[in-house]
């Protein structure tokens, strides 16, 4: 079934049998919904809605016993098993990814798992190593340049590998040829993340605010993240970020007391009136912090 859709066929296209199954794409573009692989499956469903270039559904010649794919508002990204491995039944899910690919593409096979991504870049999330696994689950949120998933030679009875908002280059899962019972991956933070970017975008936008309002020199800080929440009006650091709006003001301002919420609403007044002698991206910071403190009790005197 399919609801406007542009360059967006919904239906199984490859020469895999399949005993039951369902495809749906909604508002999609240039991103056709089905299995196009050899692969044969008992039952089975694919979702897509809202992507752009984003195919879901199995590519692979690996069979599955059941198993679901869904991807949301994605773009350029594959939402499904694209490997050789044979699987006992699973689910994919891909929300907000870019350039990235959900699901297992490796020759192990599985008896049961899942892969949930969201709001990767260019990041993978699914086992594609040759070794078996009993079950399973990959979770990857908010990574860039990452892969979420065991890759290596060794049998898993049961495992899971979670990956929150890591850098290029930090993997997460097993990757060697010993075999493991049962276990688990966890990686936050890893790389150059996106929060730890974030936080020195903002320490040092706040810091040349601070400086320019009050007659400083506009010199940026590199002040410690760990103390910079409570020191952000003075010195920088900080956290949250521009480049994602509201979620800077929110995040920066989290740690500060009513007298430096006070002082920082009172500075960004003053880069609001005279918006020439400031960046853009101060200004846009300002707005922000204004528009969340509107409520408080400085803010209407």
């Amino acid at each position: 079934m399919g609801a406007l859709n542009t360059g967006s066929p919904v239906g199984d296209s490859g020469s895999g049998d399949k005993g039951v199954g369902a495809n749906l794409g909604a508002l999609n573009t240039g991103s056709p919904v089905g299995d196009t692989g050899s692969g044969n499956t008992g039952a089975g469903a694919n979702a897509g809605v809202l992507d752009t270039n984003s195919p879901t559904g199995n590519t692979g010649s690996g069979n599955q016993g059941g198993g679901v794919n869904v991807g949301v508002l994605n773009t350029d990204s594959k939402t499904g098993n694209s490997g050789s491995g044979d699987q006992g039944g699973g689910v994919n899910v891909a929300v907000l990814d870019t350039g990235s690919t959900t699901g297992n593409s490796g020759s192990g096979n599985q008896g049961g798992g899942a892969n949930v991504s969201v709001l990767d870049n260019g990041s993978n999330t699914g086992n594609s190593g040759s070794g078996n696994e009993g079950g399973g689950a990959n979770v990857s949120v908010l990574n860039t340049g990452t892969k979420t998933g065991d890759t290596g030679s060794g049998n898993t009875g049961a495992g899971g590998n979670v990956a929150i908002d890591n850098g290029p280059g930090t993997n997460t899962g097993n990757s060697g040829g010993e075999n493991t019972g049962a276990g688990g991956n966890v990686n936050v933070l890893g790389g150059n993340s996106t929060v730890s970017t974030i936080t020195s975008t903002v320490g040092t936008t706040i810091n040349n605010i601070t400086n320019t309002t009050t007659g400083g020199t506009g010199t940026a800080s590199a002040a410690s993240s760990a103390n910079a929440s409570a020191e952000s009006t003075s010195s920088g650091g900080g956290g949250g970020g521009i480049d994602i709006g509201g979620f800077s003001a929110v995040y920066v301002m989290g740690a500060m007391n009513d007298a430096e919420l006070g002082r920082l609403w009172g500075r960004c007044w003053r880069v609001l009136k005279h918006p020439r002698r400031y960046t853009l991206k101060e200004i846009e910071l300002c707005r922000t912090v204004v528009e969340r403190l509107r409520h408080k009790k400085f803010a209407r005197q």
